[in-house]
């Protein structure tokens, strides 16, 4: 198992904070209408994500197989192997932040994780390789035919 944006709430980090689609007018739409300042949207977002998180760890995290990852507290990618094959489950929404320059949807340090393992492979003992995403992992352009 995996999350996804929906444990939180649709397109979870996918917006810019004070960006031209800013994140908080996408979560609080009225938050002017109810006076909102930013900080308390700010915190009711962190909130949110808290809370989901917890849900998400005892509900559903809680069945996956423990590797290394399981053991942190937001880490949410694992990895395991079956009959031959290598499987690595990434978490595309954990560390999502379109704010960032790099690797603005799995993290720089569960990219490192992911790397580190597929680096550990030995290729005789596991020779077919799974990587599981509940996002795409690639976008291509579009080409005219």
């Amino acid at each position: 198992m995996i999350w996804d944006d929906h444990e939180i709430s649709d397109d979870w980090g996918s917006f810019l904070l004070g960006g031209k689609k800013d994140e908080l007018d996408e979560r609080f739409p009225e938050r002017s209408k109810k006076r909102l300042r930013r900080k308390d949207c700010l915190e009711l977002r962190d909130r949110m994500r808290s809370a989901a998180l917890q849900v998400y760890r005892e509900y559903q995290h809680s069945h996956n197989p423990d590797s290394p990852e399981s053991g942190r507290a937001e880490a949410f990618d694992y990895h395991f192997t079956a009959q031959g094959a290598a499987f690595y489950v990434l978490d595309g929404r954990g560390y999502r932040d379109v704010n960032r320059r790099s690797r603005r949807v799995l993290g720089t340090a569960q990219f490192n994780r992911f790397k580190a393992w597929l680096e550990a492979l030995d290729p005789v003992q596991t020779p077919f390789l799974f990587l599981v995403s509940a996002v795409p992992v690639l976008h291509m352009r579009g080409w005219e035919q």
